[in-house]
């Protein structure tokens, strides 16, 4: 039985983001809790069926909130460590899992210090470390993490990752047991098999790849003050912490995370060239930042 799953009703802690989530909607991409000793971080509570009109603005800070409101599809009010949810009554139930971890436990996120990087992490298993793959919409992270994942890598989030500095280490923790599937009007969650879901609270992170279009194959290390553009650029729900008055701290972050792990750019053209090539030139250049002289594909 694989380990990713939706939460029970009966609110048994999960692990999302390193941390413990006990919630009364399903959080898609959780795992199930890795032991006896269940902590709770975070309580997500669901408030029922809220009130069609009138609608508030999509961000409102009401302190000790912070509010969300996805017009037709519920209301979520955050803080550090709680998201209430009151969906709206024509709400289809997947959206609003969705955005819950989408938006509102990402902004939560924000709110307890973590770096919020619109990346997939992949755990390849010779190194013991994550690399971030990051891009807008379409730039193909998903094929390419599809890639790795049917190589033997595995998933340590699939969207978003949340990421903490400690002294040289970035440590990358998200979602792991599943991916999302399809484009924005008909996506699906694909949950993982146990063997492709990194089970650590947090890996630590190698380096951040950086998608870009491109006519030929090349890949190249940014320097100090591109690398943080490439980075504030790949925030992901980059809005939050303005609203939380966390700019300062968000800066902060950004550049410890430059400092301690290299940031790339991949330039390539979806059309010509095959996820097989992407993958082996990420591969044969992490094997190069981790000193090692053979060249490795995923594969354990």
């Amino acid at each position: 039985m694989s380990r990713s799953m939706t939460l029970s009703p009966q609110g048994e802690p999960v692990l999302g983001w390193g941390l413990g989530i006990v919630s009364a909607l399903p959080i898609p991409g959780a795992v199930a809790w890795p032991g006896p000793d269940a902590a709770t971080d975070i309580t997500v509570i669901d408030g029922g069926v809220c009130a069609p009109t009138p609608w508030p603005a999509i961000y409102r800070r009401a302190d000790p909130w912070l509010e969300f409101a996805p017009a037709g599809v519920g209301r979520f009010r955050i803080r550090r460590d709680t998201v209430v949810v009151e969906r709206h009554p024509q709400a289809a139930p997947g959206l609003v899992s969705e955005l819950l971890i989408a938006t509102a436990i990402p902004a939560l996120l924000w709110s307890r210090g973590l770096f919020m990087l619109h990346a997939a992490g992949l755990a390849l298993m010779r190194h013991e470390r994550c690399i971030a793959i990051a891009g807008p919409s379409g730039a193909g992270k998903s094929t390419l993490a599809h890639w790795f994942l049917q190589h033997g890598a595995q998933l340590v989030g699939d969207d978003t990752l949340a990421v903490e500095t400690i002294a040289d280490t970035a440590l990358c923790r998200g979602l792991p047991g599943g991916v999302f599937l399809g484009s924005h009007d008909a996506r699906r969650f694909e949950p993982l098999g146990d063997d492709q879901i990194a089970t650590a609270r947090a890996t630590p992170l190698a380096a951040i790849v950086v998608l870009a279009p491109g006519a030929s194959l090349a890949m190249r290390r940014l320097a100090r003050i591109e690398a943080f553009a490439a980075v504030m650029r790949n925030r992901h729900r980059p809005r939050v912490p303005e609203l939380l008055g966390l700019q300062q701290a968000m800066l902060d972050a950004a550049s410890a995370l430059c400092r301690t792990a290299p940031v790339y750019e991949l330039q390539f053209d979806s059309n010509s060239h095959a996820p097989q090539e992407v993958a082996a030139l990420i591969c044969s250049t992490f094997d190069r930042e981790m000193g090692r002289d053979d060249p490795i594909s995923a594969e354990r």
